[in-house]
């Protein structure tokens, strides 16, 4: 189960008709919306919010299906210019140790699809949490990044939640020639591992980013391996909340110099 909670506090001059219009509009997605099998909305006490409101789901489907709703979205339309702070948050039993990214790839894929709700929510003063576009949308991009860094550290499953079936990625080869074209997730399962194969240890860190604007995401990166050392830049076009195409640029030619496969200059 996904018990997916909202926690929040009102402007000032939120009239108290607005406010109980966005409270009823809470409380009816719980009633209408099919896969919400319990769900309470009132005060928040013992912390710094006013409101709170917590929906109980059974899994990503009902939660996508939760998301989309018509009466969560008319939530959005009469809520959310109330609003000053906002966090939302996510507690589930799965065991599933990619279910947070998941969640946050359904919300962002939310996003991607509805240019009025990002900026519905990226007006906001404070938002934080599950997902949030615009300026306040760290976690989820961050989430993006970190996924895609810790793939190719070799946590290969990962391809499978955060890569499309559709990836076509674009890289010059290591010696050097023209860039070589690789579709699917398999080719990068396969790039990944032969990486690893010829640099034991291999790790890669963000260092910047990522930088987006949408489709892209920009990340910087640096990569270890033993004794050797090199960065490179990789542009990223994500749809849906998944990695559709990739531009990879490194330092080969340092790498390649370190691994004693081409002289110093």
């Amino acid at each position: 189960m996904i018990y997916h909670g909202n926690r929040f506090t009102l402007r000032a001059d939120a009239s108290p008709e607005q406010i109980e219009e966005a409270l009823e509009s809470l409380r009816n997605q719980g009633r209408v919306i099919p896969s919400v099998k319990s769900f309470v909305v009132g005060r928040d006490y013992g912390g710094e919010y006013e409101w709170g409101a917590t929906f109980v789901i059974e899994d990503l489907e009902g939660y996508w299906e939760y998301l989309i709703h018509p009466a969560h979205r008319n939530t959005d339309r009469v809520g959310l210019p109330l609003v000053d702070k906002f966090v939302s948050f996510d507690i589930t039993d799965d065991e599933d140790p990619e279910m947070g990214a998941k969640i946050a790839a359904l919300h962002q894929k939310r996003y991607d699809a509805d240019p009025e709700l990002t900026e519905l929510v990226s007006g906001l003063g404070e938002y934080s949490g599950s997902a949030a576009p615009g300026p306040h949308g760290e976690n989820v991009t961050s989430d993006l990044a970190q996924a895609w860094a810790d793939l190719w550290n070799g946590d290969i499953a990962l391809a499978e939640s955060i890569v499309s079936e559709e990836f076509v990625s674009h890289a010059a080869p290591l010696l050097g020639g023209p860039p070589q074209d690789h579709t699917g997730r398999e080719n990068l399962a396969e790039w990944i591992k032969g990486a690893h194969a010829n640099l034991p240890g291999l790790k890669f860190t963000v260092q910047i980013g990522p930088i987006v604007q949408a489709p892209f995401h920009v990340l910087r990166w640096h990569a270890e391996a033993g004794d050797i050392s090199f960065y490179g830049t990789d542009i990223l076009r994500v749809v849906d909340g998944r990695i559709v195409e990739y531009w990879a640029n490194a330092d080969s030619l340092w790498a390649a110099q370190q691994l004693g496969l081409v002289p110093a200059s």
